[in-house]
């Protein structure tokens, strides 16, 4: 049956490819969304799925969802049909030959300025100085919300990496983290700065031994969600009247670089983008850097008319 397939192929992608939670999570709405289609198509087993059938589900998909979600949910069932074949549950993928174009509509990534991570760091760094005992909780936390966006803008992880982080990840003598990113990848992503450092090995410090090294008031590992509401608190009291969400730590991280002159193939890296494609997109951010050069080098300069 054809529910009973899919759960092998959920199976398979915990633990034989040993995808991180979020990723079986999707894969499984995904897969559960096609059954349902299935269902209502009156098929039953894998071997009678045609590629008609996919092309009017992709075809369903493509007028309820933007070009994006179709094409991550499209390629969460590529991924199982291809386990399929290989695996001799059928004979041949259905999604041979068949041709899916979706135009994702190109949005630059956002970024914070100059000014605004200052006002919000600023804001941090006061709280902690206002804590006149340094052994509360109170204490604790603001030291931890300073190096939870610390990180975040001098490394350039995602969130989700971010709260991942073990007390083992975090190498202080060696100026270093260990970040688990996607497609279970390890990166070593030095830590460039000497305040960075000495607030790590102070909260480090407070931490103590634990298995996780951003913790809540309980012991807990820290949530995405407490990230996200600390940079919008810090937003609410400094005044800045927009969003901004942890990414785009990440991506303001990849454009200052840009603007200082890294290569896109070191930006890659530290990143940890399996494709320089992906980090091709910080090259459209960069219109200061693209109006420093321009002020500096315009060949307009070379003349001069009255």
């Amino acid at each position: 049956m054809i529910v009973d397939d899919f759960n092998n192929f959920i199976k398979y992608c915990e633990v034989g490819k040993r995808l991180d939670r979020k990723s079986i999570k999707a894969y499984t709405i995904d897969i559960n969304q096609f059954i349902q289609f299935t269902q209502i198509e009156r098929i039953f087993y894998l071997h009678d799925i045609k590629r008609e059938h996919l092309k009017k589900y992709c075809l369903l998909l493509s007028e309820k969802y933007s070009a994006k979600t179709c094409k991550r949910k499209i390629a969460c069932l590529k991924a199982a049909f291809n386990y399929f074949e290989y695996d001799d549950v059928i004979e041949i993928n259905p999604f041979r030959k068949i041709r899916i174009k979706l135009q994702e509509p190109f949005t630059l990534p956002k970024t914070i300025t100059i000014n605004e991570i200052e006002r919000i760091f600023n804001l941090l760094y006061h709280e902690k100085n206002l804590v006149v005992d340094i052994k509360s909780y109170t204490y604790f936390a603001a030291i931890r919300n300073i190096v939870s966006l610390e990180l975040l803008f001098s490394t350039g992880i995602r969130v989700a990496e971010l709260c991942s982080l073990k007390y083992d990840d975090v190498m202080i003598h060696e100026q270093f983290i260990k970040v688990h990113g996607k497609g279970n990848r390890e990166l070593i992503i030095y830590i460039g700065n000497n305040e960075v450092i000495k607030l790590l090995n102070e909260y480090k410090n407070l931490v103590k031994v634990n298995k996780y090294f951003f913790l809540n008031r309980f012991g807990k590992v820290l949530s995405e969600q407490s990230i996200r509401y600390l940079i919008k608190r810090a937003c609410s009291l400094t005044g800045i009247d927009r969003e901004i969400t942890p990414h785009m730590f990440r991506h303001t991280f990849a454009t200052q670089l840009l603007d200082d002159g890294v290569e896109l193939k070191y930006i890659q890296k530290l990143l940890g983008h399996s494709s320089v494609t992906t980090t091709e997109i910080y090259t459209h951010v960069s219109i200061s850097k693209q109006k420093d050069i321009l002020i500096r080098h315009s060949p307009r300069n070379k003349f001069s008319f009255q």
